[in-house]
């Protein structure tokens, strides 16, 4: 995305830490998504909802997305009061 911004972009690769004691409760949520080509993060949880981008906006982004790059696997991330929000993208 940065990169339509007019951004240099030196590397697609991203990572995101997980502790040793998450790390078995991340390997069963993420599942299969561990084994796509590349995995797309979308986290749409803000602490305030005015904050918050619309949620149809996330999911007018994850169609673009799916259809941009079908071998992607799109992961929508929150905590435990985002999981209704999630739930709706």
């Amino acid at each position: 995305m940065v990169k339509h911004l007019g951004c240099e972009v030196q590397t697609l690769h991203a990572s995101l830490h997980v502790s040793p004691d998450s790390a078995p409760r991340v390997d069963a949520a993420l599942g299969d998504a561990r084994d796509a080509p590349a995995m797309i993060g979308l986290h749409p949880g803000a602490s305030m909802a005015a904050k918050r981008w619309p949620v149809e906006c996330f999911q007018q982004l994850s169609h673009i997305l799916i259809a941009s790059y079908p071998d992607a696997q799109i992961v929508v991330t929150g905590s435990p009061a985002d999981v209704p929000l999630c739930e709706q993208i």
